[in-house]
């Protein structure tokens, strides 16, 4: 659990980098870059979560 969190604020991290790289230079690749590693963030982030959930209903008693 410790490293799906670690990844998902290093990819977000990355992200932000990247924003700041576009808005330094202007350049549209930088800005594109960061918007894929936030939707993909955000997915696995999703993922993670449902597996989570998924895992503590197949625990509950009842």
């Amino acid at each position: 659990m410790l490293i799906a969190r670690l990844l998902i604020f290093a990819t977000l991290g990355i992200a932000l980098i990247a924003l700041v790289i576009y808005m330094r230079t202007g350049d549209v690749r930088y800005k594109r870059l960061a918007v894929v590693l936030i939707k993909w963030t955000i997915f696995a982030a999703l993922g993670f979560f449902a597996v989570l959930i998924g895992l503590n209903l197949s625990d509950a008693p009842g």
